[in-house]
């Protein structure tokens, strides 16, 4: 399947490439390693919340393994960031896409500097996120059609979220059409199309095989966005 690249997920509110990873050094030891790699480029550090719990409840609840401890802003611009936990790292862009290529530059820089960093001793999940934000009911605009009996119910406020495995591959699809979105001094109602795809299979050869991965994954979410969206809205 053909995909333009003018269909690259847009507008949108964030895209995020997440690394998970197995690692010997001690949790509190790991943001300081890699920040020494990225420090000329990403300077404004933050504390997530996170951090505001004990120590040993963060170690202890499963749902908090692979949160993130800190972001990081690029000193050239705000809307890139990376964010680091004792086992997680992120490239992050918000507000304004730049498309795959340039997303795609910034991933690699991260992942050279955290490769550097010598933290990770195995990458064990790889995902690309992509967080999309409409100012209207999207579902009236997509290919998804949602049915009670022969009732149309794509005009009514929903959230649905779907599985979608496609070879290696797992994908989360997140929809909903009652979505808000602060903008200044005013809040925007409209849809959110969530897509998280991830590799299900493990990686020992991450970061000789990450390019081939990467590009493998983008693909894989690509062809989701562009299924579920109509021909007449894409071409727009």
């Amino acid at each position: 399947m053909n995909i333009p690249s003018k269909i690259d997920p847009c507008p949108l509110h964030e895209v995020i490439m997440e690394v998970r990873f197995d690692t010997n050094y001690d949790e509190g030891a790991v943001f300081g390693i890699i920040y020494n790699q990225i420090k000329e480029e990403f300077q404004k550090t933050i504390n997530l919340p996170i951090l505001e719990m004990p120590s040993s409840m963060r170690k202890s609840d499963p749902n908090l393994k692979y949160l993130p401890y800190y972001r990081v802003l690029s000193k050239s611009n705000e809307n890139i960031l990376i964010q680091i936990g004792p086992k997680v790292f992120s490239v992050i862009i918000t507000n304004e896409y730049p498309g795959w290529n340039v997303f795609f530059e910034k991933i690699e820089y991260g992942l050279k500097k955290l490769e550097a960093s010598g933290v990770a001793s195995k990458i064990t999940r790889l995902a690309l996120r992509y967080v999309n934000f409409f100012e209207e009911n999207i579902l009236l605009k997509s290919n998804l059609s949602i049915k009670l009996n022969n009732d149309q119910l794509n005009g009514y406020n929903t959230t649905m979220k779907f599985e979608i495995p496609d070879g290696d591959f797992m994908s989360i699809l997140s929809v909903s059409n009652q979505a808000i979105k602060p903008d200044k001094e005013k809040i925007v109602k409209g849809s959110v199309i969530d897509i998280d795809t991830s590799i299900q299979n493990e990686l020992p050869n991450f970061f000789v095989e990450r390019k081939e991965i990467l590009n493998k994954c983008h693909e894989v979410e690509k062809k989701i966005f562009a299924s579920l969206m109509t021909e007449d809205y894409t071409k727009n």
